[in-house]
């Protein structure tokens, strides 16, 4: 068996509301991060996840941007079972920054139904402290750039409260009708990621990545997991970033942005 055909049992929504019993087992045993660099606690960024299916590809997201100056809303599609509803409830109480959206729609994608959910998050998030960007994200994302990587970056931006997805360097993402090649499956015109897309994911100047299924070939975000919390790790330790900020300041709607 190689790698790519390795199997691995998906954690299930019953997994959460066990784990999320004990706020600080669940946050030790997961290893979300607690602390923040003053670079970080200055620049907070709300988010938001819409999510359908697939809890453990949305807590894995969710775990990897967390920090507690940021703000956080998820919305569970209306379409879901309401055991995975439950669970990010659960999950979410364990934090003080992480809310359910305060209506739950029915929502299909490429409908107006998506910008309503995203909507209702915007709407719940500015009852809360000020924060400096929203970024919309989906439930089978995940970050190319840890969360000081990302402040850094939204800084060079130098715009405030931007919706950060309107930008072609959001998310990497490798679609069939541009010709490029998927090492792993194609799902609805998309590339669900494999082993062969990490040389890439690693090396692209994009915040997130899509699309991913945690059980489709499950090294492949074992590993890049693995090399983002390394960064992570890195940071802690007082180690600079490598990220090239010349890059994203020298963007045409950067520079050429009104202010």
């Amino acid at each position: 068996m190689t790698l790519a055909e390795h199997k691995k049992i998906v954690l299930n929504p019953e997994v959460y509301l066990s784990l999320a019993k004990s706020c600080d087992k669940l946050i030790k045993s997961r290893g979300y991060v607690m602390n923040v660099s003053k670079e970080e606690e200055e620049f907070p960024v709300a988010y938001n996840i819409i999510m359908h299916h697939d809890i453990e590809m949305a807590e894995r997201l969710l775990r990897s941007i967390y920090r507690p100056s940021n703000i956080y809303c998820i919305h569970v599609d209306r379409k879901s079972p309401i055991n995975l509803f439950k669970a990010m409830s659960s999950l979410a109480k364990c934090f003080d920054n992480v809310i359910m959206a305060s209506h739950r729609g029915t929502v299909r994608w490429g409908e107006y139904s998506v910008f309503q959910a995203e909507l209702t998050c915007m709407h719940d998030l500015l009852k809360y402290k000020k924060w400096k960007y929203f970024i919309n994200l989906a439930g089978q994302d995940f970050p190319l750039k840890t969360n000081l990587e990302i402040v850094q970056i939204l800084r060079a931006f130098r715009t405030r409260k931007m919706l950060l997805e309107r930008e072609a360097m959001a998310r990497y993402k490798i679609w069939s009708t541009d010709g490029a090649k998927c090492n792993g499956k194609w799902t609805r015109s998309i590339c669900i990621f494999g082993m062969g897309e990490l040389p890439g994911l690693t090396k692209a100047p994009h915040l997130f990545s899509n699309k991913h299924h945690s059980d489709y070939q499950p090294v492949t975000l074992d590993c890049l997991e693995k090399w983002l919390f390394d960064k992570i790790h890195n940071e802690q330790q007082g180690k600079s970033s490598n990220i090239n900020l010349s890059f994203y300041i020298n963007q045409d709607f950067v520079r050429n942005q009104i202010t």
